[in-house]
């Protein structure tokens, strides 16, 4: 897996935890509406909005031999209709399959994801990246900053991203703490982004800006805002995923000051292949 235009030369903020800890540290920046532990394993739900809040973070053992855990996991999430989801994490290159769960899930007929890469970085230097959030952005766009999620901030979302409301909603407003960036030109929203906190973390999401208004450094800067919201909160490390192919979001973050931590695989259960070991 190529890393792309991110450093991977420097020490990550949060290198000195691991993969597996870092995604759980980092799960409350994008909240399940439901958890429950199998064992050491987090199963999370919320109602089918995204993998992050849908999927199990085998951080230790589950109590039961693996392919009884993986049954135990399937029926759980059956319960709920959704497909079981694992993630398979290591270091920015590892090899997925070479992970026990990950294995058994493959003999099990489930789907690997693209790989993702998850970046950390100093929120001072993710801070200092940009201009000030209330000046205008290329003289035509200006940014908002509000702790509440608007119905029209919803909506932009829902354009790029579909998504049950009820869900996005609830997992958007989970966090012990989070704020909404909002750019505007001529009164309509052309960019947004979110920062959940959660466990001495800012996790950066949800970011989007109009294709009309790409490559004129509006992302640049609402990233910048949302960790100067940060800094002013007192967390100190900000982290972020995005897909290892997407380089041109890589060079952006490798610009304001991210770097990788780690990478990771989703897995995803085929339920017709479930349905046949039945």
């Amino acid at each position: 897996m190529s890393s792309g235009a991110v450093n991977s030369g420097a020490v990550a903020p949060g290198a000195e935890l691991t993969a597996l800890q870092v995604q759980w540290a980092a799960a409350g920046a994008w909240p399940p509406i439901e958890v429950e532990r199998l064992g050491e394993w987090v199963l999370r739900a919320g109602l089918g909005f995204t993998n992050r809040a849908n999927s199990v973070i085998p951080l230790g053992d589950p109590d039961l031999p693996l392919s009884a855990a993986l049954e135990a996991v399937e029926q759980w999430y059956a319960a709920r209709s959704l497909p079981a989801v694992f993630v398979v994490a290591g270091r920015v290159g590892f090899d997925p399959s070479a992970d026990a769960v990950a294995a058994e899930a493959i003999r099990r007929g489930y789907a690997a994801s693209d790989p993702t890469l998850f970046l950390t970085a100093s929120t001072g230097l993710v801070a200092s990246s940009g201009g000030a959030a209330a000046e205008p952005v290329g003289g035509a766009v200006m940014l908002e900053l509000s702790a509440e999620l608007s119905e029209e901030w919803l909506t932009a979302y829902g354009s790029y991203r579909e998504n049950d409301r009820a869900a996005a909603r609830a997992i958007l407003t989970g966090s012990p703490a989070q704020v909404f960036v909002t750019a505007r030109a001529a009164g309509q929203i052309v960019g947004i982004g979110r920062l959940g906190v959660s466990a001495g973390w800012g996790g950066i999401a949800a970011m989007w800006v109009d294709p009309a208004y790409r490559r004129r450094g509006l992302a640049g800067e609402m990233l910048a805002s949302l960790a100067r919201f940060a800094a002013e909160a007192g967390v100190p490390r900000l982290h972020l995923q995005v897909w290892a192919h997407n380089a041109p979001a890589l060079a952006l973050y490798r610009r304001a000051g991210f770097i990788p931590h780690h990478a990771y695989v989703m897995f995803t259960q085929d339920v017709s292949e479930t349905a046949k070991r039945r």
